[in-house]
């Protein structure tokens, strides 16, 4: 199954890493992964089977200190591992999903053409010139990005703006890292307070613009809670700043953990719930063994866990999900 949907992530595939990775996956690599953790979860099995039929001869024999062991350093470990690779490195193969929010006026428009190196935007003096959700898709550093300038977040009586806001508000909630922008010549100003408090739970990058306007060592005064925000000084006019924002979008993406050529085994979002729901099971058994519940319950659990793996690679696997995977086939052309 890991091998059929990466037929569909090399079609789809717009960077170099996100073709490594998928390729990586097409040979097998994360299904021998898989493979190797369910192995280790089947001599559990068969030893907690054997204590359950034959109690009185195996039952005695079983050691819970060992079995723990191997659960933990063969199964939740590595379980924990291609959890976190997902965390950490998914965008390369997903895409990040990136939104440009400020008051009007800031240079959204202006810093979207200047990543995308196209006029995509159309940039006047003129308050409120973008009223809908412009999205486009660039490569920075091997990630693929999907960037949306957003109209500004005001208050408004324009029909046409609230309709514009209300999707840069839908497109905020699903975003994966928010650029919020702020003029470097002006105040804060209680738009700017709002917006920040609109969007202070998500990931955020403080980018102030128009840095040409101002002196090499200005630093803008802002609050408290502001100033763990990771921020950077651009101009979006002159194209300054750009290559600095570039690094810390992927530093803050994936840090160096992803961008590694080692990492090539990225899990995808079906296979991460089913990595979290075989580790939830395989926890419990570990708590059931130390309370040394009967071996009944233990094995269930294992059981489980090894069914939950089992959808990953399709041994498993409901029909609803193999039909779900295949429509995205486009088979006959």
């Amino acid at each position: 199954m890991t091998q059929a949907e990466a037929v569909i992530d090399i079609i789809n595939s717009k960077t170099e890493k996100a073709l490594e990775i998928a390729t990586s996956h097409i040979k097998g690599a994360l299904k021998k992964r898989i493979e190797s953790i369910r192995s280790a979860l089947f001599d559990i099995l068969v030893e907690t089977e054997a204590a359950i039929d034959f109690l009185d001869d195996a039952g005695e024999s079983i050691n819970s200190d060992r079995i723990i062991k191997i659960l933990k350093r063969r199964v939740v470990d590595k379980l924990k591992e291609l959890i976190e690779k997902y965390e950490n490195a998914h965008v390369l193969r997903d895409g990040l999903k990136m939104v440009v929010v400020g008051r009007p006026n800031v240079g959204k428009s202006s810093l979207m053409n200047r990543l995308i190196q196209e006029d995509r935007a159309i940039v006047t003096p003129i308050p409120g010139t973008t009223r809908d959700l412009i999205e486009e898709t660039l490569n920075i550093h091997g990630i693929p990005v999907i960037i949306a300038d957003t109209a500004g977040l005001h208050e408004t009586d324009d029909p046409v703006e609230v309709i514009g806001i209300e999707k840069a508000q839908e497109y905020i909630r699903d975003s994966d890292l928010i650029l919020f922008m702020v003029d470097a010549c002006d105040p804060l100003t209680e738009e700017d307070y709002s917006i920040y408090k609109a969007i202070r739970n998500k990931q955020l990058i403080l980018v102030i613009n128009k840095s040409d306007l101002v002196e090499d060592d200005f630093e803008p005064a802002v609050p408290g809670a502001w100033r763990k925000i990771p921020r950077i000084k651009i101009s979006a006019l002159y194209g300054t700043g750009l290559n600095e924002l570039k690094d810390l979008i992927v530093n803050l993406s994936v840090g160096e953990y992803g961008l590694e050529a080692k990492n090539t085994i990225i899990p995808n979002l079906r296979h991460k719930i089913a990595l979290e729901r075989s580790l939830q099971l395989c926890v419990a058994a570990i708590e059931e063994i130390k309370k040394e519940t009967s071996f009944e319950f233990v094995a269930i659990d294992i059981r489980e866990a090894m069914d939950s793996l089992g959808e990953i690679i399709g041994d498993t696997a409901k029909e609803d999900v193999v039909d779900q995977i295949f429509s995205l086939f486009c088979v006959g052309k």
